[in-house]
């Protein structure tokens, strides 16, 4: 699957079991449009505003909310 740098997407949470109430998912951005040699991919957390690296993810539409949370982020690091 491809990706494009600053592309919204929804990254699957490490070791998540399926018969729990975590999150599977969490929003993110892509840091980058290629993998590194074991397949990852950078992303930025958009719950911790700290980099991750996933295999699995899905690009979604932006919304706004997504686009106040990434403000938000912004303001807080200033």
């Amino acid at each position: 699957m491809t990706i494009e740098y600053g592309q919204y997407t929804q990254v699957y949470q490490k070791n998540n079991r399926a018969n729990t109430n975590n999150t599977r998912a969490i929003g993110a951005i892509a840091l980058s449009s290629t993998p590194d040699i074991n397949g990852k991919h950078k992303f930025l957390n958009l719950n911790t505003g700290k980099p991750i690296m996933r295999r699995k993810f899905v690009p979604v539409p932006i919304m706004e909310q997504v686009i106040n949370q990434i403000d938000e982020l912004a303001r807080v690091e200033k």
